[in-house]
């Protein structure tokens, strides 16, 4: 949108009727921008989670409740918010810091402890969580028929140089598109 808007092109129209063009878009419940901010999604994601974290409040506070069952409440209401999509994210140290942030200060209202001591050991690290998904999704395409799009996309990306792209959570100990696929033949092992 953006690239059209400076060139300098004409309105796009459908059926005579002007489209006007947006920078940012929902889709599928994420938000995705068109200047390319990979953050722009995961922020998206965190409001809508801090949103709901903010809803529950009365629970987090609640003396009757343990510590572990508000851990896996905000596990189930919070955590599935906030990383909804996180397997096509890209998941850079900026990305990390956000999550690990937001994870941080949500486990302090829960547990009563200090943020810098749930940021350096939290009860649930979110940042696992969300690397365990991309794992998961990963090994979930590589496991497909090789005739599927999102199989061909992934092989013709694999090997390229993107900071925080899902290969980055693949195992070390392989080098090539196919050793990979032999890996991840592996499940369960694969997650691990």
């Amino acid at each position: 949108a953006l690239e059209l808007q400076s060139t300098g092109c004409g309105a796009l129209k459908i059926d005579g009727e002007e489209i006007k063009l947006a920078d940012e878009a929902v889709h599928l419940g994420c938000l995705y921008s068109f200047t390319g901010d990979s953050l722009v999604t995961t922020e998206h994601r965190l409001s809508i989670a801090r949103s709901q974290f903010g809803k529950l409040t009365a629970i987090w506070k609640d003396d009757k409740l343990t510590t572990s069952i508000k851990i896996e409440l905000y596990r189930a209401a919070i955590v599935s918010t906030a990383t909804y999509g996180c397997e096509t994210w890209k998941f850079n140290d900026a990305t990390r810091q956000r999550m690990n942030n937001f994870n941080a200060k949500a486990l302090a209202v829960i547990t009563g402890k200090t943020i810098r001591d749930m940021a350096k050991n939290p009860p649930f690290n979110i940042v696992n969580h969300i690397k365990t998904a991309r794992a998961k999704w990963l090994g979930a395409i590589l496991r497909m028929d090789p005739s599927r799009e999102l199989f061909q996309m992934c092989k013709e990306t694999h090997g390229g140089q993107y900071d925080g792209c899902i290969f980055d959570i693949a195992p070390t100990t392989t080098t090539t598109f196919e050793e990979l696929i032999d890996a991840a033949q592996l499940e369960p092992g694969w997650n691990k």
